[in-house]
């Protein structure tokens, strides 16, 4: 209650609670400017989410519905600009053609035996993905989303070692020297073994034999490696410019594309819900990896220095992070005057490359015990033995850029701590960004992070050139908006079932908490599987040891839902005993076969029914119970997809 939401056909509400006041069904309750509407939960995908209650967001009158259908219209229409050259992009890509990779399981299997760790089962099926986007036998582009120290890493790896085999050439490009650096060490270990060459130097990956180049951003101003390459792993590619990444496609159309982040850029992440681009996550952690716990205080010296004592204690290392490099020096002298025991260094862009790579190789050999740095040590740097971060002046930094300065602790299986220094006086607008951070401390979090970054700052146009209206209406409205202009523009436009049987509900001793009955309401809407949900079903009967109508309505329309969705079946209802099923003989997905089917079915399962035409609508229709009306309708519908 209170949160902000779009309703899709009256616009911009407040939710104030569940009604429930009739038995067996539960209704929301949505606030407008004039008025107050209750909707039924069967309904709860018309409700998109707007905002929390700090954006004070002014309401819809459901009185002047003109004033939405407006501002509905332009969103429609922006969102419809941005669908076709979405679309027109990917279909171009996808009548390219380029010569698909062969797997190898057996040398496969011996370079999976290599690596330290044993896999997490979300590891293992993204290298499945990505691997077999390497097969088609068009380009690919995917998005691997996972926490940091998650192990996107050793899916690139997989997927490079199948290009090494192939003779395909791989480039890597990564924001940051340090971290190029200590991607070139792991790839080389691990590739070495092999007999595959990789290099950091762009003229050796062009005139002699590597396979692999591991390079910043430099390489994209070289046309020549480009073209030369068949597979680009783009690391932290929230890092990168959207023209930078759209010349690696118009340099090389005939290219497969890994971009990977923890923190996906708001259009990356755009492209990947539109269904524009492929996406796979990584949620599971490793069995080792703990929650890093995240604190927020006003700067203070004593609560620096006491921080930072008690990691030394435990034989850790602690980085330092300050938003400039004036604060850095500062804060060095400051830290050295008060530890002169302990080995103190600082690091910031300003420095030569040289003595940026020395200072981080020191760090990770544990020859400096407190390292303070601008924001230069963000993207991917791995160090097992730091488990402390501080980073003052925390309201200065965008939300992104603090929720990967938190991953460069918590690598290993020690407890690490994430300390945001605020200052008293500036804090105030930086609060959605900190609070997205503490509500998201739990492992896996980067991609809910990088959701908010999208409701907080906007989504962009969804190519990043210009702003689109989508943070007028909300980024999840939006991207409805976006997904369905798409599915308009592919000529994939949905037909939808009218369902009118048992309204359904989840029952107050399943869930006594109202705001837990509508997060299942909003799992069940959302769900695109008939087997997911026989699944919760499954296991919400054997929770209960028996199974209400109410809640068996509520699972079952849904599945009707998704069974009938782009068929002719316009219509099921249940009236005064009666089910009515009506198939519309002028859809796109008519084929006369399905009454055939339907007919067939009823008699041979003998139900004894009522056939009508009524202009262009076949009517069965049967005398029935509402328990064998679900019955008969997911047994028709599951034996034969109609």
């Amino acid at each position: 209650p209170g949160d902000f939401f779009v309703h899709d056909s009256f616009g911009f509400c407040e939710f104030v609670g569940v009604d429930n006041s009739v038995k067996n069904e539960e209704k929301l309750c949505l606030r407008f400017a004039d008025g107050l509407i209750k909707i039924h939960v069967s309904s709860i995908s018309d409700l998109s989410f707007y905002g929390d209650k700090t954006k004070n967001k002014k309401l819809s009158f459901l009185s002047k519905k003109g004033v939405w259908k407006r501002i509905k219209k332009r969103h429609i229409e922006s969102a419809g600009d941005i669908a076709f050259s979405l679309f027109s992009k990917q279909e171009q890509r996808k009548k390219i053609k380029k010569e698909p990779l062969k797997i190898d399981a057996e040398l496969d299997k011996m370079f999976s035996s290599f690596f330290k760790h044993k896999e997490t089962k979300d590891q293992e099926r993204a290298i499945k993905d990505v691997c077999r986007d390497l097969t088609q036998n068009h380009p690919t582009t995917r998005l691997l989303c996972g926490d940091v120290g998650f192990g996107k890493t050793e899916v690139a790896l997989r997927a490079v070692f199948v290009c090494c085999y192939n003779n395909k050439k791989t480039i890597v490009v990564a924001p940051t020297k340090i971290l190029s650096k200590q991607l070139f060490d792991e790839f080389s270990l691990r590739l070495a073994s092999f007999g595959f060459k990789v290099t950091s130097s762009l003229s050796a990956f062009l005139s002699e034999k590597n396979d692999v180049l591991i390079s910043t951003h430099k390489v994209l101003n070289s046309n020549e490696a480009l073209r030369s390459c068949s597979f680009f792993v783009v690391d932290e590619e929230h890092r990168f410019g959207v023209n930078q990444k759209e010349k690696i496609v118009s340099v090389n159309p005939f290219s497969d594309i890994l971009y990977m982040s923890a923190t996906p850029l708001p259009r990356s992440l755009q492209l990947a819900i539109s269904k524009q681009r492929n996406i796979t996550q990584i949620n599971t952690p490793p069995l080792s990896k703990k929650q890093t716990l995240t604190r927020i205080y006003y700067y203070n010296k004593n609560l620096v220095l006491e921080i930072i004592n008690n990691e030394i204690k435990r034989r850790g290392q602690v980085f330092f992070v300050d938003n400039s490099v004036y604060n850095v020096k500062k804060a060095y002298s400051f830290i050295l005057e008060a530890f002169p025991f302990l080995r103190v260094s600082f690091l910031h862009s300003k420095q030569d490359d040289g003595e940026i790579i020395k200072t981080m190789a020191l760090f990770r050999n544990k020859k400096i015990d407190v390292l303070v740095s601008t924001t230069i040590i963000e993207s991917g740097i791995d160090v097992g033995s730091a488990n402390t971060i501080i980073i003052n002046n925390a309201d200065c930094f965008g939300l992104s850029q603090l929720y990967q300065l938190r991953g460069r602790v918590g690598r290993g299986s020690v407890q690490a701590h994430a300390f945001l220094l605020v200052s008293k006086k500036n804090h105030s607008t930086a609060t959605p960004r900190l609070s997205s951070l503490m509500k998201n401390q739990s492992l896996g979090s980067g991609y809910n992070v990088a959701v908010d970054d999208l409701n907080i700052r906007g989504a962009g146009a969804v190519f990043g050139l210009k702003q689109s209206g989508s943070s007028a209406v909300g980024f999840e409205y939006y991207s409805k908006l976006v997904a369905l202009a798409i599915k308009n523009n592919s000529g994939n436009k949905d037909e939808k079932t009218k369902i009118s049987l048992h309204p359904g509900s989840v029952p107050g001793l399943f869930s006594p908490s109202s705001a837990e009955r509508v997060s299942i309401y909003c799992y069940i809407s959302s769900c695109n599987s008939v087997d997911e949900l026989d699944l919760y079903y499954k296991n919400y009967k054997s929770i209960m040891k028996s199974s209400s109508l109410s809640f068996k309505s509520l699972i079952f329309n849904r599945q009707i839902e998704l069974l009938t969705l782009n068929s002719s079946i316009s219509e099921v209802c249940f009236s005064s005993g009666f089910l009515s099923i009506l198939i519309n003989k002028v859809s796109f997905y008519f084929s006369s076969s399905l009454p055939k089917r339907l007919n067939s079915f009823l008699n041979k399962n003998k139900y004894p029914f009522s056939f009508s035409e009524h202009n262009k609508t076949l009517k069965f229709k049967l005398k029935i119970s509402i328990e064998d009306c679900y019955i008969l309708l997911l047994n028709f519908l599951k034996e034969k997809h109609v």
